[in-house]
């Protein structure tokens, strides 16, 4: 996950009406990891790419491209292509970084 700590809203809701005009979500069942036991609630879930949630979309797609390059690296025709594409979206990350 790239991007900010999600809210930490583990544990689904469903609405129940308290009055005419009224309803209030209420949590019916608990998530639980099988490895640590717990729970996200409150908390949220770590990025493995910790960016500004307005950074995240970018981040994720200049990673993407790293990541077709890597993986064809005898494609060079290719690769110039998508390094001007990298080039291009790190000026727009830049941008939204000042």
């Amino acid at each position: 996950m790239i991007g900010e700590v999600t809210g930490g809203g583990a544990h689904p809701t469903k609405p129940y009406k308290i009055g005419t005009h009224f309803t209030a979500d209420i949590p019916f069942a608990y998530s639980v990891n099988p490895v640590t036991h717990t729970d996200w609630e409150g908390k949220g879930v770590q990025p493995d790419v910790k960016v500004p949630a307005n950074q995240a979309l970018l981040t994720a797609q200049i990673m993407a491209i790293q990541a077709v390059i890597k993986r064809n690296p005898d494609d060079k025709e290719r690769i110039v292509g998508l390094q001007q594409v990298i080039a291009e979206k790190e000026k727009m990350l830049s941008a939204l970084k000042n």
